[in-house]
């Protein structure tokens, strides 16, 4: 913009003499430059955003944990021995004849129609 005024001061328009009053942008510039890595906001680019993406991984964690406990005491209901994420939500692969052994929210059935993917209770409020 700075650069379009100072081209127009030749032409002597008026709105051309409002480029002396803007700042170049190079300190925006660096600033984006040291929060922006690889079209990907980092992590450090401020104290709240760390903290937040801290403790959104420490929730995570805790999700991974409930399920695979919930995967190791009752290996029969289950077609698979691993969570998915189906639709942005932490699901187990319930063989259908148990999913009323697992409380939760149905998020998607196999192509078959023998897993569906639930969402235990206990994990959906994690994961509000």
């Amino acid at each position: 913009m700075k650069q379009y005024l100072e081209k127009a001061k030749l032409g002597g328009t008026a709105v051309a003499f409002y480029g002396a009053s803007l700042d170049s942008p190079d300190d925006l510039a660096e600033e984006l430059d040291r929060c922006i890595i690889n079209g990907v906001v980092d992590d450090k680019a401020s104290p709240a955003l760390s903290d937040i993406r801290r403790r959104i991984g420490n929730m995570q964690e805790q999700i991974k944990q409930k399920l695979d406990a919930l995967l190791k005491r009752n290996r029969d209901w289950f077609s698979e021995s691993f969570v998915s994420v189906r639709n942005g939500r932490y699901t187990l692969p319930v063989k259908r004849e148990h999913k009323s052994n697992v409380p939760g929210t149905l998020v998607g059935l196999s192509h078959t129609g023998g897993t569906c993917f639930i969402e235990p209770v206990s994990v959906g409020r994690l994961n509000t």
